[in-house]
């Protein structure tokens, strides 16, 4: 099966096996053990701890033990964010299936289809521990789409 993701850093998605909300934006930099602190402090205070462009109030959703959950990640070293774990627990990335089952077709099935490849997360959610880059464009210094080949 051949899907297409749009990435920046599409090994390291590949690797990681999980997607953020919001392309990973607005995330929180530091150690796991300074987003722990920050959590307890917003916890102590009885404030919103902001992640992701997402608030977490004590009151109903922060708890501080969001990192044990899986629902704050380390999306790279040292940036945590919120993972969308809508699918399957949080495992597979977002990305669109693809009807071709060749590059040639895929790549015109994207070029025909802009509206739908249009570089947003929603789609399909997909395990892409096998998966293997195919090709790749990028189109803003290194974010860009990438056709990957899957294990149905």
């Amino acid at each position: 099966m051949l899907i297409v993701r749009f990435s920046a850093h599409i090994e390291d998605d590949i690797k990681r096996n999980w997607s953020s909300w919001n392309f990973g934006q607005f995330g929180f930099e530091g150690s796991e053990e300074e987003l722990q602190d920050a959590i307890d402090a917003a916890i102590a205070e009885g404030e919103s701890f902001e992640i992701s462009g997402f608030e977490f109030w004590p009151d109903n959703n922060l708890r501080g033990d969001e990192i044990k959950r899986g629902i704050f990640r380390e999306l790279y070293s040292g940036y945590w964010v919120v993972a969308d774990l809508t699918h399957y627990d949080g495992i597979g990335l977002s990305c669109h299936i693809l009807e071709s089952g060749t590059l040639e077709n895929a790549l015109e099935e994207i070029s025909e289809n802009p509206a739908k490849y249009d570089g947003t997360g929603e789609g399909d959610f997909i395990d892409c521990r096998s998966a293997k880059v195919l090709y790749s464009q990028k189109s803003n210094g290194e974010y860009g789409f990438h056709v990957l080949e899957v294990d149905d």
